[in-house]
C-alpha cells in the first residue's frame, strides 16, 4: 500500500535576474518560491533512511540554480521548467512551484505565480 505525502519547501528566498524591464534586467531582486512534491514515503518511512526520501535541501539548490543562472524573463518559463525538472530528477508524482515577486507591483505586497504538473502514467 503506497504512502503518499507532500514534502513543501515554503519561501524560499532567491536573489536573481528577472523580469522584462530594462532595470531587471540588470539589477538583482529576490523572488521567493514555495514548493510542492507528492511522492510514496513508505520505502523512506519503513526503513528510516534518508537515502529513500526526496532531500528538499537538494530541492531548494536545484530550483535556486535553475533561477540564478536562467535570468529568466518570465516567471512563467521558470515555473514550467522547475516543475518538469523537479519531475524528471525525483520520484515525485506531482509537483507544483509558486514564486512570488514582491518588487512588480508597488502597491501590492507581490505578485505571484503557481503552477502544477503531475507524473504522466
Amino acid at each position: 500500500m503506497s504512502k503518499i505525502a507532500t514534502i513543501s519547501v515554503e519561501g524560499l528566498e532567491v536573489e536573481c535576474i528577472v523580469g522584462i524591464l530594462d532595470r531587471e534586467r540588470v539589477e538583482k531582486q529576490f523572488v521567493y518560491v514555495d514548493v510542492d512534491m507528492d511522492y510514496d514515503i513508505e520505502a523512506a518511512a519503513a526503513a528510516d533512511d534518508f537515502k529513500a526520501a526526496i532531500d528538499y535541501v537538494a530541492v531548494s539548490n536545484c530550483l535556486r540554480e535553475l533561477l540564478i543562472e536562467s535570468e529568466y524573463q518570465l516567471l512563467e518559463t521558470f515555473v514550467v521548467e522547475g516543475v518538469e525538472r523537479l519531475l524528471r530528477k525525483y520520484p515525485a508524482q506531482r509537483a507544483r512551484i509558486k514564486v512570488m515577486k514582491p518588487e512588480a507591483i508597488p502597491e501590492a505586497t507581490w505578485t505571484a505565480l503557481q503552477y502544477e504538473q503531475r507524473r504522466e502514467s
